[in-house]
């Protein structure tokens, strides 16, 4: 399949992201960060200094940025259907709304990641 600059971005991201989510997680787990701190605050500020040191927020801020140019770039795609100024209401309020509940936000992303870059149709 042939991605848009759009998808392969969000694509590597995302990838990006989930890594360093992944090492902060096994790191946590190594230090037995959770048995070994006394309070919340001593366990977010040592979880912080993990995150820091591996550019966790950096990365999630890039992925949050490639996947707002994603949905973006599916909605351009979505609006040159011909059936969508039948649904043209609904639909701009879905891409507007969207990031609003987790379990839509998931089935846009898949959606808009099956987008075919040549034909601008599902695959």
């Amino acid at each position: 399949m042939n991605y848009s600059l759009e998808q392969y971005n969000f694509i590597q991201a995302r990838e990006c992201f989930e890594t360093i989510n992944n090492q902060v997680e096994q790191i946590v787990i190594e230090r037995k960060l959770r048995n070994m701190c006394n309070t919340r605050k001593e366990y977010g500020e040592k979880l912080r200094e993990i995150q820091n040191s591996l550019g966790y927020t950096a990365a999630l801020s890039n992925m949050v940025e490639c996947e707002q140019k994603l949905m973006d770039w599916a909605h351009d795609v979505v609006k040159r259907d011909p059936k969508y100024r039948n649904h043209k209401k609904e639909m701009d309020n879905l891409f507007e709304k969207y990031y609003f509940n987790n379990e839509i936000k998931n089935k846009m992303i898949d959606l808009a990641l099956r987008l075919e870059l040549s034909t601008n149709t599902l695959v």
